[in-house]
């Protein structure tokens, strides 16, 4: 089944509207200079913000409904499946590096800091 962007933007725009949060904090999340993205339990990209588009060069239309392992460097793919999986138990997961790559298949290093 192919979940069009739309629908996903639409998703997550349906769950800032349900859930209490504070309008500031929306606006925190659309211009914060760091990455902030939603990963759906199937791994795909559900929310960026547009400081992403800054870093990977991609429209963030392009990525959303994409799997995190079109941007994900094969060597960090193994470490990335690995806490993915903890954090979906709801473990907590300390800060680690992983290398992605933008739209021009140049790899970065980023650091992953935090996660909800």
């Amino acid at each position: 089944m192919r979940i069009s962007p739309n629908k996903l933007r639409l998703q997550f725009k349906d769950f800032f509207d349900v859930a209490d949060i504070n309008p500031n904090y929306k606006l925190l999340f659309k211009n914060l200079n760091a990455v902030i993205y939603v990963i759906d339990r199937k791994g795909r990209i559900v929310y960026l913000n547009d400081f992403a588009e800054k870093i990977s060069h991609y429209k963030v239309k392009e990525l959303l409904g994409k799997h995190f392992k079109h941007i994900v460097a094969p060597e960090s793919i193994k470490n990335v499946r690995k806490t993915f999986l903890q954090q979906l138990k709801g473990q907590d997961i300390k800060p680690y590096e992983l290398v992605v790559f933008d739209k021009d298949r140049k790899k970065k290093s980023i650091l992953k800091q935090a996660n909800i």
